[in-house]
């Protein structure tokens, strides 16, 4: 899925990528996130990694992702409030796969004459692309299962794919609902709804990889009253933010009295708004921008389900409105930038991912977008 909030220089813009089946060339990345607004890239792709934490996704402990196994694509709406979508990368962590024999070993005959071997522990893949995909078609060849399907390379062979289960990976979810809310300040919304199947506590990480040149100039974390009031040191609040801001060093020559950065008016940032993350933290879950594989931003809670929902922000410093928070005593999230006010509704449902309601009132009177299987 790809989404602009314009066809302007500046325009937000926000890649999903929840790969239906596997072709070559394929990466650990099921649920991969890309965001540019302000005219630069945020968060970038471009890993080309078979290591689930060099890529922006969501990772569960040390646990990996398959690069040769699929993910679904499972729900997709646009409308001109925004666009969302919502991917499963569930497959990625529970099987993997490989060919029964040699590269292009087998052929149709081979099969009708039971001269396949499949490797023990492993099974013959029966799914289709159609099984994967968010819209079927009907062609014949999207319902031929991947074991019989032609070599893409060597006429006259076959995949004769198998899979094997990884019950040590197994997760009880593992969904990605991620888009674009358009107007005069867009931005991007991210919410992973991820748990492993053995229902104990997990490191869950949110990793993100940045441009070379970009820094984390600011950490904050504080804590909300329901109206957005900020709740004093050492009490209790309603919802705790963690708040990073990125901009790129070139623009960081400058420090202010007190050492920290002093960027020029003008400046293009990101901020990266942490509005819900349930857990534990501690030092391995700080966030923080490692350099080992790649340049990643990470924040990680331990928990059983980290229930991440996080804000992109681009902005233009000293000249933007930046984002002012609150909720609901329903428990719905505000969001105001300048006079842009939206009111975000979140609600599980059924097949273990969030769903949203965005509400926002606007000149000609209220804009509504719904996303989930619960919507009316």
């Amino acid at each position: 899925m790809i989404a602009r909030s314009d066809w302007g220089k500046d325009a937000a813009y926000l890649q999903h990528h929840c790969r239906g089946a596997s072709g070559g060339h394929v990466f650990a990345d099921r649920n991969n996130i890309v965001f540019a607004g302000q005219g630069r890239l945020w968060i970038q792709n471009g890993s080309h990694s078979y290591e689930t934490h060099e890529n922006n996704v969501v990772t569960i402990d040390d646990w990996s992702q398959k690069n040769n196994a699929p993910g679904r694509m499972i729900d997709y709406k646009r409308t001109k409030l925004a666009t969302f979508s919502c991917g499963d990368a569930k497959p990625a962590y529970e099987w993997e796969y490989r060919t029964a024999g040699g590269w292009g070993q087998y052929t149709m005959d081979d099969v009708e004459e039971g001269r396949v071997e499949i490797p023990e522990g492993w099974e013959r893949d029966t799914a289709t692309f159609n099984d994967y995909a968010y819209e079927r078609d009907p062609q014949p060849h999207f319902n031929q299962e991947y074991f019989l399907r032609p070599d893409w390379l060597k006429p006259g062979r076959i995949q004769a794919s198998v899979r094997k289960a990884r019950p040590e990976n197994a997760v009880k979810k593992a969904c990605r609902t991620a888009g674009l809310v358009r107007g005069r300040y867009p931005y991007g919304l991210v919410i992973d709804d991820y748990s492993a199947s053995d229902g104990k506590e997990h490191r869950f990480t949110w990793n993100a990889r940045v441009p070379t040149d970009l820094v984390l100039t600011d950490v904050k974390t504080y804590t909300l009253n329901t109206d957005g009031t900020p709740v004093p040191e050492n009490k209790t609040g309603d919802r705790a933010i963690t708040e990073l801001t990125l901009m790129g060093a070139g623009a960081l020559t400058k420090l202010n009295q007190y050492g920290g950065y002093n960027p020029p008016r003008d400046t293009p940032g990101c901020k990266i708004i942490f509005v819900q993350k349930e857990g534990k933290q501690d030092q391995t879950t700080r966030p923080r921008i490692e350099v080992e594989g790649g340049r990643m931003l990470r924040l990680g809670v331990i928990g059983e389900d980290p229930k991440f929902k996080v804000i992109l922000f681009p902005y233009v410093h000293g000249r933007s409105n930046q984002p002012k928070l609150a909720f609901t005593k329903d428990g719905d999230l505000v969001v105001e930038i300048g006079n842009q006010k939206v009111e975000i509704g979140f609600k599980e449902v059924g097949d273990g991912r969030t769903g949203i309601t965005l509400r926002r009132q606007g000149d000609s009177g209220e804009e509504s977008f719904s996303f989930g299987p619960s919507e009316p």
